[in-house]
């Protein structure tokens, strides 16, 4: 009985089994016929867009079978110099930009190699002319006092000359344009580099580098000095003026003075090393030209 029941299952399931072959058999061939259907119908319709486009257009067959054939030619061989022109037409854009970008970089290279490395920076910030007329003297007399400090072989002693005042002597409430007020602005970023500590100004400059606050006070250090008031060292007289000029033609209230290094200034590091460097030239220059 047991293997009755046994054959009869097997059989229902040989049955089921042909049924889903059958049936997945039907399903592919069902798909090849539409997708064959497809093929013609798409076939079809670019047949008559291709008779519509002759038609509108007046192409023949033989018209046809040129542009097909051109299609189908292999790619030119190209020359060298094709080839290049071809990659810079196609790379025209970034070709460009490394080019500004090897321009930017020789610059920096040769700022780089070119820049002065002073042994001391001076402001000249006074109006008088003169001084800027005398600047080489002036670069002179204080590089017999700093000496080659940073060992390069040379003793250079930069003179940055910016006028920022402005003021004209005959006319004093009256004051001049757009030069003074860039040099303003390049003194104030000069006082947050620290570089030029050294200054030589006047009584005009004083509103805009307020002395008080900023240099150092030298009637404490030289007590015993004339040339000396508060913070400035008074050229007139000494033999810093015999040096560089004619004394008569210095006027009264031109003076040196030092910029002075305080906790918690902007760089302040830096403002101390050339501090110490500039205060030694000063200290002598001081004492030898009184």
């Amino acid at each position: 009985m047991k293997d009755r029941k046994s054959n009869e299952t097997d059989i229902r399931e040989k049955e089921n089994l042909e049924r889903r072959r059958a049936e997945a058999e039907a399903a592919r061939i069902k798909a090849e016929i539409e997708n064959k259907k497809r093929e013609e119908y798409v076939k079809k319709l670019n047949e008559e867009r291709l008779a519509l486009l002759k038609a509108k257009q007046g192409i023949t067959d033989v018209d046809i079978e040129e542009i097909i054939r051109e299609e189908k030619m292999p790619d030119e061989k190209l020359t060298f110099s094709q080839k290049v022109s071809s990659f810079i037409y196609l790379n025209k854009w970034w070709l460009g930009i490394a080019a500004c970008c090897a321009v930017v970089f020789g610059i920096i290279v040769f700022d780089l190699l070119t820049r002065k490395n002073p042994d001391l920076t001076i402001l000249l910030l006074t109006d008088e002319i003169s001084y800027y007329s005398k600047s080489s003297e002036i670069s002179k007399v204080f590089g017999e006092y700093v000496g080659d400090v940073n060992g390069d072989g040379k003793v250079i002693v930069d003179i940055n000359y910016m006028p920022i005042s402005g003021r004209d002597d005959e006319n004093p409430t009256e004051v001049q344009g757009d030069p003074y007020m860039l040099n303003q602005q390049k003194l104030y970023t000069e006082m947050q580099t620290g570089i030029g500590v050294i200054v030589i100004a006047d009584s005009n400059a004083d509103e805009y580098l307020d002395p008080e606050n900023t240099l150092l006070n030298l009637d404490e250090l030289f007590p015993e000095n004339e040339h000396v008031n508060k913070y400035g060292f008074y050229i007139k007289g000494t033999d810093f003026a015999k040096k560089i000029s004619d004394d008569n033609g210095i006027s009264d209230n031109v003076y040196i003075g030092i910029r002075e290094p305080k906790a918690g200034m902007d760089n302040e590091k830096r403002i101390r090393k050339n501090f110490d460097i500039a205060y030694s030239a000063l200290e002598k220059l001081i004492k030898d030209m009184s």
